[in-house]
């Protein structure tokens, strides 16, 4: 066999193999398109399902609400009252709880957990009277926002939803295309 006879096989080989690579990266384009259309189905199902149970609760009846008792005669729970998320204390298990504004008042046993939504029921200063939504601790009392300088608590905002980008067609095409080969330069070449 000669020299020109194994460029031939070579270029063979590697036509062969750029062809298997080009079938693999279809198949892996087809397949990344296939799991997105499953992906924005699903979402549209739960688009769907949620919008239907928004009109659900919205023709439900008033009256049927209106028989439903409080379960406790506590503050009353209005959707327009801020909610705040507990950030401080995560080193202790939480942050401190007090009977009563003043920060020298009976210190409650439990502390309230970080990570937990409480309602405000008021808001003196830097004191915040407060109804725990989740988490643990005291289901009211009082608690500082911020203490030297560190937010204890800050006001929760609802997490918008931001649509999903399919991103996996156009990575698995990026994917696919061929190397960059290289040729190594020396500093007298350049």
């Amino acid at each position: 066999m000669d020299f020109d006879e194994l460029d031939e096989v070579e270029e063979d080989v590697s036509a062969g193999r750029q062809a298997e690579a080009e079938k693999a990266a279809a198949e892996k384009a087809a397949a990344a398109e296939r799991l997105a259309a499953q992906r924005r189905a699903a979402l549209a199902a739960d688009r769907e399902k949620a919008a239907a149970a928004e009109k659900e609760v919205k023709s439900a009846p008033a009256a049927a609400a209106a028989t439903v008792a409080p379960a406790a005669p506590a503050a009353p729970a209005t959707p327009s009252a801020p909610l705040w998320e507990i950030v401080g204390g995560a080193d202790k298990g939480g942050i401190v709880v007090r009977e009563g504004e003043s920060t020298s008042s009976k210190q409650l046993d439990d502390r309230v957990s970080t990570g937990a939504l409480v309602e405000q029921l008021a808001l003196k200063g830097q004191r915040l009277h407060y109804k725990l939504k989740t988490g643990t601790g005291p289901e009211e009392g009082w608690v500082s926002i911020s203490l030297s300088g560190k937010d204890l608590a800050v006001r929760w905002t609802e997490p918008v939803m931001v649509e999903a980008r399919d991103t996996e067609p156009r990575c698995a095409q990026a994917l696919a295309t061929a190397p960059v080969s290289w040729t190594p330069v020396s500093m007298p070449q350049l």
